[in-house]
């Protein structure tokens, strides 16, 4: 067993409370149990509490716990304690600690933005804050500078997870060296053929100061292919990147019954100076696997997931740089919290900044500095006020998939009981009285980790998403759930 202390807000007036947190490892296959954390007190602080504990933590894990105390002075102070545990033989194990924090003055005062900085909504469109995604960026830059072949791609994600800002993104400063000019139609925004063609016709010849084409309303195909090839001297080479968002729409022939087929053709046939880039939810992954597919199941699927952790610190700093001043510790939590989700990141700074502005509108004294207390109240704030990733996802299942989260939710924590195996989560089910089919468990449990909702590890089964987790324990406790028809 281990233990360390590694998050105290490093910034703060004097006095002011403080949580500091622990990170408790087991490098051991055994299970560990009754653990507990001592602090000792010291100059300069005051412990609230000075003793926390936990009930088990299994093999090859590791946990936080927190204690709150408050710091009465400025600079370096002596944090000293005990980890005690028991093996599952109940022989003890005790390993002491010390380290050491500094304390320095809060930050500047703060001073209320003229806007707010975080935006939250469908995709950032013009917005230059846009930040991560190099990796799969590079990957698209490389793919299209092939000189040879016309490789299509399908973006798979789940919904708020950043995929209409990346296309934005795209849109507005393309893809270097490769020559391609982007093209972005939202399927769910047209209707019918005639209007995508003409969508798209339109956004072709803007950046080539033409005039746009007339299609015949009745069959567009013909005039949009003639279009199209005459073209080709005026590109010297280049090529149009089709990008559709929302293609999951595309099979349900919502564009007509020959647009697919057409499509098709324009990613196979060389004469059409065309690559294509489908973006859409997960159900892209399962329509490439149906045999009617004539579209997904040649494209190389890419999966935009979480952000790193770097790239999370960035969506926070980079927005409010000029009126908020985040310590590493609680952007390390933020990520946590969040698993690097943008549209909770967006949300979380959103939050802080409001309750930044409330504070200093009431004539309360207030730094730039955002501490865990700050964070903290945000985070129940994106959890009780509601919030589109969240339920997005949950009105896109059905009710069996409801009974699933919310028994894991109710189950599980984020310090004392992280996951479950599929026995586990099968008696807090018959617990909570939230019953599903037989032997259904494990199939959602794999859908929902293959969409990333739950992380797998080994035989167990955990939320991805913490702040999900909490909402389903809040809004979707097992009394409501079961009300469900």
């Amino acid at each position: 067993m281990a233990a360390s202390g590694h998050k105290l807000d490093s910034r703060t007036t004097s006095p002011s409370t403080q949580i500091i947190h622990f990170t408790i490892q087991n490098p051991t296959r055994s299970l560990a149990q009754k653990l507990r954390v001592t602090v000792e007190d010291g100059e300069g602080l005051e412990w609230h509490h000075r003793e926390v504990k936990r009930g088990l933590l299994e093999g090859g894990y590791e946990a936080q716990l927190g204690l709150e105390l408050e710091t009465r002075q400025v600079g370096s102070m002596r944090i000293a304690g005990r980890l005690e545990a028991e093996d599952i033989a109940n022989n003890i194990i005790t390993v002491p600690f010390v380290f050491q924090v500094r304390v320095e003055e809060a930050g500047k005062p703060y001073q209320i933005p003229p806007y707010q900085p975080y935006v939250i909504g469908e995709g950032l469109g013009e917005d230059r804050t846009f930040v991560g995604r190099e990796d799969l960026l590079h990957w698209l830059r490389g793919l299209w500078l092939q000189p040879q072949g016309k490789p299509a791609v399908a973006l798979i994600g789940q919904r708020r997870i950043g995929k209409t800002s990346l296309l934005n993104k795209i849109r507005r400063d393309g893809l270097p060296d490769t020559g391609v000019l982007p093209v972005l139609v939202n399927v769910q925004g047209v209707k019918g053929d005639y209007d995508f063609l003409n969508t798209v016709a339109r956004d072709m010849a803007e950046p080539l100061g033409i005039a746009k084409p007339v299609l015949d309303r009745a069959n567009p195909y013909p005039d949009f292919k003639d279009f199209l090839l005459g073209l080709k001297p005026e590109l010297n080479g280049r090529r149009f990147l089709l990008m559709l968002d929302e293609a999951d729409l595309i099979p349900q022939r919502s564009l007509g019954e020959d647009l697919p087929g057409f499509l098709r053709g324009l990613m196979q046939e060389p004469q059409y100076p065309v690559l294509l880039l489908f973006c859409g939810t997960h159900a892209l992954k399962h329509l490439g696997r149906e045999y009617y597919s004539i579209l997904f199941n040649t494209a190389q699927s890419r999966t935009l997931s979480y952000m790193t952790q770097a790239e999370s610190a960035q969506v926070l700093q980079k927005p409010a740089g000029d009126w908020l001043e985040y310590d590493p510790a609680v952007l390390e939590e933020a990520y946590r919290l969040t698993r690097g989700q943008p549209l909770l990141l967006q949300s979380l700074g959103a939050k802080l900044v409001n309750h930044f502005d409330e504070e200093t509108r009431q004539g309360r004294k207030r730094s730039t500095f955002v501490n865990f207390n700050d964070l903290n109240a945000a985070a129940d704030d994106v959890v009780k006020q509601g919030n589109a990733a969240f339920e997005n996802h949950w009105d896109n299942i059905d009710a069996t998939a409801h009974r699933f989260l919310a028994g894991l939710a109710w189950a599980t924590d984020e310090t004392d009981r992280l996951q479950l195996d599929i026995p586990g989560i099968e008696a807090a089910l018959r617990e909570t009285r939230l019953s599903i089919p037989d032997g259904m468990a494990f199939k959602l449990a794999e859908r929902l980790s293959e969409e990333e909702i739950l992380t797998r590890a080994g035989p167990t089964y955990r939320y991805a998403v913490p702040l999900y987790r909490r909402w389903v324990a809040w809004r979707w406790h097992a009394e409501t759930v079961r009300q469900e028809s």
